[in-house]
């Protein structure tokens, strides 16, 4: 309990500071008059690429939280580590993989939107077919050392992949909807990935756990990979998409803007 008093003081401190001295940046075009919700979400579900692209990224954020929530449990039961050695390493997986894997993807995403269509959309197909296999590796070993390398591996990938969206969400977008979409997106990954996903995860968990004991939530977890495969194909899906909307004589191309 103490330690979370620890995290949530600083910024507690750095909002006045922030609210004081942070100004709104100066716009560079005039404000887009907004649309009524109904016409918003319209519009988005008309775009298909966004469309799939959320439920893609929904979808993955199962491995996402699956991994805060459930991998710290996951070592303690296979090699017997303290809540402390977990809290430690798993902290340390998830924090280091996740800047360094979110800086390197970020600039990469840059680089990509300047070059040919969907250069993106690859870029996250390799980072969600990537973390499949890593993954799996992490579910089976039965090496404390490589568990952890192969966190850190995943994570790298994994949290690449989310500036990644984030970016192509700010394309696919008209300026009218962008902050609709962000929200919907943001929605749609915390009732599936942080609602559903560790819910069902733990439930299996439970079922298993009488027949194969410790090993039960390890079991549970390759739900992450069927949800990771899945969001794999969605991705292809998207990749379709976008190329169909941006061929010439196209009624609704997508541009990035």
């Amino acid at each position: 309990r103490a330690a979370f008093f620890v995290i949530a003081i600083p910024g507690l401190l750095l909002a006045p500071i922030v609210w004081r001295f942070l100004p709104e940046p100066r716009r560079t075009q005039d404000a887009v008059p907004a649309r009524a919700l109904a016409t918003g979400v319209s519009e988005l579900l008309r775009s298909g690429p966004l469309c799939w692209l959320i439920a893609a990224m929904s979808l993955a954020a199962v491995l996402q939280q699956a991994i805060i929530l459930w991998v710290p449990a996951l070592v303690m039961r296979s090699f017997g580590w303290s809540v402390a050695q977990a809290g430690i390493w798993v902290g340390i997986g998830i924090s280091v993989g996740g800047v360094v894997g979110a800086i390197i993807a970020g600039r990469l995403a840059d680089r990509l939107r300047t070059g040919k269509p969907g250069g993106q959309l690859k870029l996250l197909l390799a980072l969600y077919s990537a973390s499949v296999p890593l993954f799996v590796v992490m579910l089976l070993t039965d090496r404390a050392e490589i568990a952890v390398a192969m966190l850190i591996v995943v994570q790298v990938v994994n949290l690449a992949s989310i500036p990644v969206v984030y970016a192509m969400l700010q394309d696919l977008a008209t300026e009218r909807t962008r902050a609709l979409a962000f929200s919907l997106l943001m929605v749609a990954a915390n009732v599936v990935g942080t609602g559903a996903g560790p819910v069902a995860i733990g439930a299996l968990s439970d079922m298993l756990t009488p027949r194969f004991g410790q090993a039960g939530l390890g079991h549970a977890l390759f739900i992450c990979v069927i949800t990771q495969v899945a969001a794999v194909l969605l991705v292809l899906k998207t990749y379709q998409k976008l190329r169909a909307a941006q061929a010439p004589g196209a009624e609704h191309a997508v541009q990035p803007r």
